[in-house]
């Protein structure tokens, strides 16, 4: 690498590995890597769950460790359909799986926490809030179906595509994503991303049957939401996920 003025030093090394990076972070966000084979009866047989498992989601206590890994996709799509989300706006069941499925696929099975046996349990928590058959309904009449929709979206992809680091390790390391998203949360905003690029590829957008303006305030929501879930997210970060539906 040649400079047109000066020679070429350690920061201009750094300034290249930091644009490197950038690239190469940003074309994986870009273009995900979505392949899929199964057609819909094929996904149905293996991922859909039969109505007893289903009537666990009602139970606080429910033990999903004791379910297997495609038990837990048919379960995420069985919360939107017992939450009425499916026919309130439409949403292809083949379309959802493929969701469910490849934000699945985004979570890494060797990080101990922060996997989608995590993301399983966070979403189901939020379910079993929202349902009127759960713990909190009652309390929560300000809840429309589409801020249902965005929360249970985002509790489920919240950690998808988790490192197993902290924010501050991966900044003092200088790690590709520590370089990239250096001005915030990084591993929230690396969340939020990958989570923007699978539901902006047309096999999985589970958010096409919204109309353009609902689209765009679900997008903020969802946004939002994922990163208030970092531990040093502001005060007014964390109101946004809340009241952004009354301001835009």
């Amino acid at each position: 690498v040649n400079k047109r003025h000066g020679t070429f030093a350690a920061e201009d090394a750094r300034l290249l590995e930091a644009f490197a990076a950038f690239c190469g972070i940003s074309g994986y966000v870009a273009h995900p890597q979505l392949v899929f084979e199964p057609t819909l009866a094929a996904m149905q047989q293996q991922y859909v769950v039969g109505a007893e498992l289903r009537e666990q989601l009602f139970t606080w206590g429910f033990d999903h460790f004791g379910v297997s890994a495609d038990e837990r996709v048919g379960l995420v799509v069985a919360m939107y359909e017992e939450l009425g989300l499916v026919d309130t706006f439409s949403i292809s069941t083949e379309k959802l799986l493929r969701f469910v499925i490849e934000v699945r696929r985004h979570y890494h099975s060797e990080v101990i926490y922060h996997n989608f046996e995590h993301a399983f349990d966070v979403t189901h928590s939020c379910f079993w809030y929202l349902h009127p058959r759960g713990g909190a309904a009652k309390d929560l009449p300000w809840m429309r179906p589409i801020d249902m929709f965005v929360l249970l979206t985002a509790a489920l992809c919240h950690d998808i595509n988790h490192q197993g680091l902290t924010n501050q390790f991966l900044r003092n390391m200088a790690s590709p994503l520590g370089v990239l998203y250096s001005s915030g949360s990084i591993m929230e905003t690396h969340h939020a991303s990958i989570t923007m690029a699978i539901l902006t590829n047309h096999e999985t957008n589970v958010f096409s049957s919204l109309t353009p303006e609902l689209c765009k305030q679900a997008w903020r929501s969802l946004v939002a939401t994922i990163l208030s879930t970092t531990r040093v997210a502001t005060r007014t970060t964390r109101a946004v996920s809340v009241i952004c539906w009354t301001v835009v």
